[in-house]
């Protein structure tokens, strides 16, 4: 009975110690967290689909997707924040976070939907790259705060602080002005005119991602 009871226990102590390290992995590879969520969402990792929670780890390359009435933040490791819009889809394509080199990189593709992006850590490093693509047009960030999505029956920007330059396969568009916005038609269209966006406009948008 004691050499069973022996082998049981170096059994558990096993099995606890393969759950640490799995645990551990999941920990080194997640480059943030689901900070707050309403409604349901699921982030995409090869063929498996994780239902996303408060306190979900979120890792390279998945794919985040919300449903419909959803309100889904992200916070990742140097506190950038994602907030995305219902029915909306989002990769984490790259993510780097080097403070001891001042060194970062973030590039994420928008896929559908709105969301709205707030710059943490990484806008403040000496050297940095941090980007959205989106279907209409990719967004070179520069330590900013500000929305994209579908709006009015088009695409558009609304820069709240910082500055982000629009480019499209016909052209450029720089916001650096608070409530700066511009539409896109699509990635082969020139950027609209910037302009200040009217209380209204800037509402309808940003009540998109809000929760």
């Amino acid at each position: 009975m004691r050499s069973s009871l022996n082998c049981l226990g170096a059994a558990l102590v096993a099995t606890m110690a393969w759950l640490g390290a799995v645990s551990a992995a999941d920990a080194a590879d997640a480059v943030g967290k689901v900070s707050r969520i309403r409604g349901e969402a699921v982030a995409v990792r090869g063929d498996t689909r994780v239902a996303l929670s408060e306190g979900s780890p979120i890792e390279h390359l998945d794919r985040l997707e919300t449903g419909s009435d959803t309100r889904l933040e992200i916070t990742l490791l140097d506190d950038t924040k994602l907030t995305l819009g219902e029915r909306a889809k989002v990769t984490v394509d790259t993510f780097v976070y080097d403070p001891g080199a001042s060194k970062g990189e973030a590039v994420l593709q928008l896929v559908k939907g709105a969301m709205r992006f707030t710059t943490g850590k990484i806008g403040d490093m000496s050297n940095k790259n941090v980007s959205v693509r989106t279907t209409f047009a990719t967004l070179a960030v520069r330590g900013t705060d500000f929305w994209a999505g579908p709006i009015d029956g088009t695409n558009g920007v609304l820069l709240l602080t910082g500055k982000v330059e629009v480019e499209t396969k016909r052209g450029k568009a720089l916001l650096d002005s608070p409530r700066n916005g511009v539409t896109v038609g699509s990635i082969n269209r020139k950027p609209g005119k910037v302009r200040i966006w009217s209380d209204p406009k800037a509402t309808r948008a940003l009540d998109q991602t809000a929760f």
